[in-house]
């Protein structure tokens, strides 16, 4: 009986690592490259890519930091492996198994922490988590770092509730860990940090009315939690406030006009998808990665699909008029309706009450100004920004408000536990389990059709394309560059001088069917100066980029939206550019003399609206410097 009940147990831990691996079936098993986000994609062949990649940058401001997907730079050095595709696919298998394995060993404390000993349970908890919509926007958006800061964050959250409910003092070991684990969710992203303070006051003031006995436990464990985060934390911290002190004292550098500012004004322009029928779904990204549709899109031919019914900011859903759309979009409901069954389990009616609340509040942070009193969305979004010395650091944090719905997941993996045992609890036989628990999974899998595809189609909306501008095709959808797109990509991957980018805004080539979901175009490791003057005519184009730092111009006419042949012409012929190499609506042209400055972001930029070349200032860092060109050195790579 042992030996069947650990091979069972072993069989569906591998096939749910299987089904983990679903949405990105359609690249591990195609061939072609894979769109990365970022301003580093792998389009390039062979050796070129290892240019590109290292585990270490060092900047003036920031010193030494690791680069964000320092995995897939690692797998260069260790692995006798050049082929970018092969790479990726490695990487991806490799982050989606992490993933898989810190969700098994979670869900296993989880349903100890509340006393669940079913395995079904088990397996209802780790599919919610992969078929709530939010992640499929998270793994289309390839912010890794997001999944595993909701995860952290779960593992502090579930260990304060382990206090209430078992009235347990926490180990040492699980204080370290949690405190790990709370910096390390602040590492992925720094509002992590902030809202968990906010799910906090909930629970101490909860904690106050309901578990009095408990309250000295959790203040102690709290504090040794923060303690043991504060490293993680002032990192953080560093991170924001080095850059402004290379230019202002720190009584500026700390002040809320140091940084992206906060207003309800602001606020309001990314509350737009964010009315409680989105909150409530788990569909409230401002710009989506995976635009949520109805499965009768499957019935409308792809060329068909531009001109179905979009809905919301950016094309927030897709939902043709028919009968199968509306069942689609109350199928929706199915996640929080379990989350909010919790509080029907009297044994564990507390702890779900408690998670109901803090969730409940969450939401009410993520609505923004669509949260029906103002002074709500003021205390909450704005307030906390205006604090000295840590508003002004961690403004930032507060200006995107739907963002704090990737906590929801946290609470809400907690809270489908409870909802799923007492669902299945409430039924006495055997056989009506299993059907019960078939039927959740299928209206769950029903309202996220989309995870089975294997690329997460369709993809992010762009304004090159027509009607109402939704990709064709998915994100994990292998990509085939033409061969002078690539050609190009590794003439420029052997250099370290600034590129200038001209084609649609958004990338929608034809030959991807779908737009990069990166709004930077694919430049090299480059650098540009700041400077006011715009680019008029087509011959000051020398004088200029050799005042910028840009020393190529790509030119790019593979976009839906074409470049005119007059614009193509004047620069190929006028613009006093050395022509690198041009074939097919693919050009590179040079600037030989151009110097190499750095700047936080691109310097020059291209206006599709009137075909010409201007200069862009970096919004963050130019009113630092009184409105005057920054001149930096450039960065040093580190290849280790």
């Amino acid at each position: 009986m042992s030996i069947t009940y650990n091979i069972s147990r072993r069989l569906e831990f591998i096939l749910l690592w299987i089904f983990s691996l679903i949405p990105i079936s359609g690249y591990l098993l195609g061939n072609g490259y894979l769109n990365y986000y970022g301003p580093q994609f792998p389009f390039f062949s062979g050796h070129y890519i290892k240019y590109l990649y290292t585990l270490f940058v060092y900047t003036p401001e920031t010193g030494i930091s690791p680069s964000v997907q320092s995995v897939l730079y690692l797998f260069m050095d260790i692995m006798p492996v050049n082929n970018t595709i092969i790479l990726a696919k490695l990487y991806l298998i490799l982050i989606f198994s992490s993933i898989y394995f810190i969700l098994w060993k979670l869900t296993d404390i989880i349903l100890r922490v509340l006393n669940i000993n079913n395995f079904i349970v088990k397996i209802l908890s780790i599919l919610f988590f992969y078929l709530i919509p939010l992640y499929m926007q998270l793994i289309a958006s390839n912010w890794f770092n997001v999944i595993l800061g909701i995860l952290s964050l779960t593992y502090v959250v579930v260990n304060i509730v382990n206090i209430q409910y078992n009235k347990m003092k926490l180990t040492k070991k699980t204080i370290i860990l949690s405190g790990i684990a709370l910096g390390f969710s602040a590492m992925m992203d720094p509002r992590f940090y902030i809202w968990f303070l906010y799910i906090i006051m909930i629970f101490l003031l909860y904690t106050i009315i309901t578990y009095r006995e408990s309250l000295l436990n959790i203040i102690k464990s709290l504090i040794g939690i923060f303690l043991v985060s504060l490293p993680f934390l002032i990192y953080v911290y560093y991170i924001f406030i080095y850059p402004s002190l290379i230019t202002v004292p720190i009584s500026k550098a700390v002040s809320f006009g140091a940084l992206r500012p906060d207003s309800l004004s602001y606020i309001s322009g990314f509350s737009q998808n964010s009315d409680f029928v989105n909150l409530l779904t788990f569909i409230s990204s401002w710009w989506p990665s995976v635009i949520p549709s109805s499965p009768s899109i499957l019935f409308y031919p792809r060329n068909k699909w531009f001109y179905l019914p979009a809905y919301g900011f950016n094309d927030q859903i897709l939902l043709p008029n028919d009968l199968i759309s509306y069942i689609w979009l109350s199928s929706l409901f199915i996640f929080i309706a379990i989350v909010f069954i919790s509080i029907f389990d009297k044994s564990r009616r507390k702890i779900s009450s408690e998670l109901l609340l803090a969730l409940t509040f969450m939401i009410g942070v993520e609505s923004g100004t669509d949260f029906p009193f103002n002074d709500f969305t003021y205390i909450f979004d704005v307030l906390p920004s205006k604090l000295p010395v840590i508003g002004g650091i961690m403004s930032t944090a507060f200006a995107i408000p739907f963002y704090a719905e990737w906590t929801n997941i946290s609470l809400s993996l907690i809270l489908a536990a409870i909802g799923f045992n007492y669902i299945i609890s409430f039924i006495r036989k055997i056989k009506t389990k299993y059907i019960i628990g078939i039927v959740l999974i299928l209206i769950m899998s029903f309202a996220s059709w989309q995870y089975f595809n294997g690329t997460l189609y369709p993809s992010q909306h762009t304004g090159s394309f027509p009607g109402n501008s939704i990709s064709l095709e998915g994100y994990y959808y292998p990509l085939n560059p033409p061969p002078q797109w690539v050609r190009v990509m590794n003439i420029l991957s052997t250099s370290n001088a600034g590129v200038a980018y001209v084609g649609e805004g958004g990338f929608s080539e034809k030959w991807t069917n779908y737009q990069f979901i990166s709004l930077s175009p694919p430049l090299m490791p480059g650098y540009a100066t700041i400077s006011p003057p715009h680019i008029t005519y087509v011959n000051q184009t020398p004088l200029a980029y050799d005042i910028a730092g840009i020393k190529y111009l790509f030119i790019d006419n593979t976009s839906y939206i074409p470049l005119s042949n007059s614009f193509i012409y004047s620069y190929l012929n006028n613009s006093g550019l050395k022509v690198v190499y041009a074939k097919a609506d693919v050009y590179l042209l040079e600037q030989p003399n151009a110097s190499v400055f750095r700047e936080a972001k691109m310097g020059i930029y291209f206006s599709p609206t009137n075909e010409t070349i201007l200069f862009k200032a970096e919004c963050l860092l130019y009113p630092l410097l009184n409105y005057t060109p920054a001149i930096i050195s450039p960065e040093k790579l580190i290849i280790l």
